[in-house]
């Protein structure tokens, strides 16, 4: 809020704020004394010179940045042309002497016009180097009132578009949670999206790495296991009674003083391997609880105790992928790299479970669990062979899930290791430059070395037609966690608790 008698700027946007500014500061300010008609005529007064002096502000901006903006637009003219930029003082003298015939009293704007060889020169080197900055932000939120058709989405995702002028032709990927009404094949969003494109085959379409892993790691499932431990878990936790007296007992050991059993939550990517990870850790003290409550505990079963040693293993390994792929700034063929390689250590723990080659490098809870049965005399049936089924089925999953980003793989290949492409599956108009840059021995050493792709291709200009191809690669999103965790932080500072 701004004061328009003195131009102090109030904090606050309340009445109460401002009439104290007022009473305290201008109470005998000549302006106080009017009243009806005189008083609004004043204020209008004030208002109208108050805008003419942000509107003289504003004007000279928009003046600077437009000179900026045109030395820009010259500059890359002069760059395509291949004319030296030497050539610049004469191109200004001839805009000058031309504008004095044509428009004399602009011709002060003109002179002022930031021309010289030194100022082109920096503006192509900017050019060059910010065609490769990639930046990942939140573009805008859109609220849907009433149906959600693709229909829908599609008229509020144009609406954004026009109000920020960004060009639909432009628009290089989409990456979605995988919902029906996003990727259906007629009548969803997409689909409808891509009849507004001019070319709608150059447009990349991916269901979210994020959101698939997730989805991929419910398929571990093992009987009833699962269904036990949460039963476990909610028999603690449900009752406040015997949630205390669980803490109770918990408080009785330093080690455990500050440890809880927590809840399990489907809807939570980690949540599972947290939940089995801490009831393997306190199983002990589980067992005791359940003996002074009268009651059977699933743990003193040594097989299911095994089962859930084995899903815990499985399960804090997915929670060990899923938080390596979420932050920003994370590219997507490094992404699809890391779920390629999870898939081959799937196929490596099957191996070790057939040949009963257990260790506790790969399955360090199911190991200990064996050792301590053993010990005790309790290890009665030792089959690991039937968790083979739990592993082809997870392997299964990631084959089915990751279908679309196997038919991206060779294209993505192209920005990030384009020295190991195929030439002959390669686009006609890259084909040469493939060609020539596999002969480049130091940009092949950079991708060879894991350099900042970002940072290669900024430098590579004797490659332009892959430089284009790997600038829209670049900027594909992998995944909507900027979205999730916007939605994650919304949630927590709107918190009904939060002071």
């Amino acid at each position: 809020m701004l004061c328009l008698l003195c131009d102090l700027t109030i904090a606050t946007l309340k009445n109460a704020t401002a009439k104290r500014h007022y009473e305290n500061i201008h109470k005998d300010h000549k302006y106080a004394k009017l009243e009806g008609e005189a008083r609004k005529n004043a204020l209008a007064k004030l208002k109208s010179q108050k805008s003419k002096q942000q509107q003289t502000f504003s004007i000279v901006q928009e003046h600077g940045n437009r000179a900026t903006e045109a030395t820009f637009k010259i500059a890359l003219i002069l760059g395509k042309s291949g004319k030296p930029n030497s050539d610049i003082e004469t191109l200004k003298a001839c805009l000058i002497k031309a504008v004095s015939y044509m428009d004399p009293d602009k011709l002060d704007k003109y002179k002022q016009l930031p021309l010289s060889r030194r100022t082109i020169t920096d503006r192509q080197h900017e050019l060059a180097t910010n065609n490769f900055k990639s930046n990942e932000e939140l573009f805008a939120l859109a609220t849907l009132k009433g149906k959600t058709r693709g229909c829908d989405i599609l008229a509020a995702f144009k609406e954004k578009i026009c109000q920020t002028q960004l060009q639909l032709k432009n628009l290089v990927s989409i990456c979605s949670d995988g919902a029906p009404f996003m990727r259906g094949k007629n009548k969803r969003f997409i689909a409808f999206l891509k009849k507004e494109l001019p070319d709608p085959d150059c447009l990349i379409t991916f269901h979210c790495i994020l959101h698939q892993q997730s989805l991929c790691a419910k398929a571990a499932t093992l009987d009833d296991t699962l269904k036990k431990v949460i039963g476990i878990v909610n028999y603690i936790r449900a009752n406040s009674l015997r949630h205390r007296q669980f803490r109770n007992l918990l408080q009785s050991d330093e080690e455990t003083y500050f440890v809880d059993l927590p809840y399990y939550s489907k809807v939570r990517w980690l949540s599972q391997g947290l939940v089995l990870q801490k009831l393997l850790e306190l199983r002990k003290q589980i067992k005791e609880f359940f003996t002074s409550q009268k009651e059977i505990c699933e743990l003193s079963n040594p097989e299911f105790c095994r089962d859930a040693a084995f899903l815990c293993d499985l399960m804090t390994k997915h929670n060990m992928l899923n938080i390596s792929l979420q932050g920003k700034t994370k590219s997507i063929y490094e992404m699809w790299q890391q779920n390629q390689a999870f898939k081959k250590k799937l196929v490596f723990l099957k191996d070790v479970i057939t040949k009963s080659n257990l260790s506790a490098e790969h399955f360090p809870e199911l190991t200990k669990i064996i050792l301590e049965q053993k010990s005790e005399k309790r290890l009665e049936n030792n089959d690991i062979s039937r968790y083979e089924t739990v592993l082809d089925s997870l392997i299964a999953e990631f084959n089915d899930r990751f279908k679309d980003f196997e038919e991206h793989n060779e294209t993505l290949k192209l920005a990030f290791q384009p020295h190991i492409v195929e030439i002959s599956t390669a686009p006609e108009y890259s084909q040469m430059e493939l060609i020539e840059l596999s002969e480049d021995s130091i940009l092949k050493s950079l991708f060879d070395n894991k350099k900042d792709p970002l940072e290669i291709w900024k430098t590579a200009v004797e490659y332009p037609k892959l430089r284009q191809i790997a600038r829209r690669l670049l900027s594909c999103f992998g995944t909507t966690y900027c979205c999730e965790s916007t939605f994650s932080h919304m949630i927590f500072i709107k918190f009904c608790l939060r002071s």
